[in-house]
């Protein structure tokens, strides 16, 4: 079954230059227009990867941190204790926005990134949500 476009593209209007354009409301947001232009599906998959990539990628910068700035159960992990595994978890609750409570921060330059990371998902998501 395909999905239906989100945006009919048959509404394309054609301007002076040649370059056609969605709507005259959306010309000063070339990436909603690009956005726009894909069906459902690909909406979806791409927001999933993009979100699998972020939280890859902050596990990857959590994990090269001081291993002294996480705390888990009460107890500070030193250098074994810290496996990329554990903030895996910890990046894929904080883009989630569940954040269980399992593995937290201490230090002030790591929870910078956890909120550039939840601040990232939300943006992602609320893109995502208001395409579809």
């Amino acid at each position: 079954m395909r999905f239906p476009y989100v945006h009919d593209r048959s509404r394309l209007a054609e301007d002076s230059s040649g370059v056609k354009h969605i709507s005259r409301r959306y010309k000063g947001f070339p990436l909603l227009s690009i956005i726009l232009s894909f069906n459902v599906t690909t909406i979806l998959i791409g927001g999933f990867v993009l979100s699998l990539t972020f939280t890859i990628l902050f596990a990857l910068i959590f994990w090269a941190i001081d291993q002294d700035c996480y705390v888990a159960s009460d107890v500070t992990m030193g250098k074994d204790g810290v496996t990329f595994q554990k903030m895996f978890a910890l990046s894929a609750q904080t883009f989630t926005t569940v954040g269980y409570g399992g593995i937290y921060v201490r230090c002030w330059h790591t929870n910078v990134l956890v909120l550039l990371e939840w601040f990232l998902s939300l943006s992602i998501g609320g893109v995502i949500m208001g395409v579809l």
